[in-house]
């Protein structure tokens, strides 16, 4: 069951593990690590989505769902600079000559997908152009047919759009969870637990989310949800724990570990809360399909504020490592 739109910036991919590398070095002779090479796509991807985003939600806000000779649309096409901009930004840095790991056939169908999805982006900002042109100029009025016309064009450029964008990103999770280091939940550095644990927990909850989104189905709750569910709460329970055990006084840590506790915490406590009640109210014969879009509602903020608190938790880490 989808009944949401999910957001590029939250759908897909969040940070991790701590990164030094600078994507601006020159040397077309480096070797990057996979973990800083896979977090500089996601930060240069959610950049370049979220232009794009607030270019699809100004489309959206701007044009009714019945276009009429006598509307007065506002269309601001302005905006479609910065999603310009931001994606020349990217391209620049990310089809750069430092962009080089050992893996080549991981680097390889990344880079193939990132052309796709370049192009995908672009063929929207394209349509956008043309159909802000169009409110603009008050064509409409004398062409309201027109509306419906591009009405199905942007909506299918928009969802090209997404299908790059979730194949490129799916692909870098699957590559970033296979580079995470699980030892690390027990290293003796604060830091390095720290991020180990988020990088844990955030998986974990993607799982879920995910399980919810793809799978959740009003009438029969698929057990993928409630197995996803249960292991999260179990890792939740064990890390949280073992964080406790750290030294986290030293000047470079406190603000990491303070921003962790106030933020990424109970971000992830509210999700868990969500799914709880989900799940008891389900077993209650409380969810109906006219009930459903006040759980989503929560989910969808609430796994947002995970996955904000994650990458921050992870600038304020690179921060601190970079001061020591």
């Amino acid at each position: 069951m989808k009944s949401l739109k999910i957001i590029a910036l939250l759908s897909l991919l969040v940070l991790t593990g701590a990164s030094c590398f600078n994507a601006n070095d020159s040397d077309s002779g480096v070797i990057m690590n996979e973990m800083d090479y896979f977090n500089t796509y996601v930060e240069e991807l959610n950049l370049a989505d979220a232009k794009l985003e607030t270019l699809h939600s100004n489309y959206e806000d701007s044009v009714p769902l019945e276009v009429k000779a006598e509307d007065e649309i506002t269309f601001d096409t302005a905006n479609k600079t910065e999603a310009t901009t931001q994606l020349e930004a990217m391209k620049t840095i990310l089809l750069g000559t430092s962009m080089k790991i050992s893996a080549t056939e991981k680097q390889n169908t990344i880079e193939g997908l990132l052309q796709d999805y370049i192009a995908k982006y672009e063929a929207y900002v394209t349509k956008y152009d043309e159909v802000g042109q169009y409110y603009a100029n008050q064509t409409y009025k004398t062409d309201a047919a027109k509306a419906v016309e591009f009405e199905t064009q942007i909506q299918e450029a928009y969802s090209s759009f997404q299908t790059a964008e979730d194949a490129i990103f799916t692909q870098l999770e699957t590559y970033q969870s296979t580079s995470v280091d699980k030892a690390s939940l027990s290293s003796e550095d604060p830091l390095e637990r720290l991020n180990a644990t988020i990088d844990y927990l955030t998986t974990d909850s993607e799982n879920l989310y995910n399980a919810y989104m793809d799978d959740w189905d009003v009438v029969s709750e698929p057990a993928t949800v409630r197995e996803n569910y249960q292991t999260l709460l179990d890792h939740k329970e064990q890390t949280f724990s073992s964080l406790e055990e750290m030294d986290f006084s030293e000047a470079n840590t406190q603000s990491v570990k303070q921003y962790f506790d106030e933020n990424y915490k109970i971000a992830l406590e509210n999700f868990v809360t969500d799914f709880n009640t989900l799940l008891t109210d389900y077993d209650a014969g409380k969810v109906t399909s006219e009930t459903i879009a006040d759980y989503d509602s929560s989910i969808q903020t609430d796994y947002e504020s995970i996955i904000d608190s994650h990458n921050e938790v992870i600038t304020l880490t690179n921060e601190a490592v970079l001061n020591e």
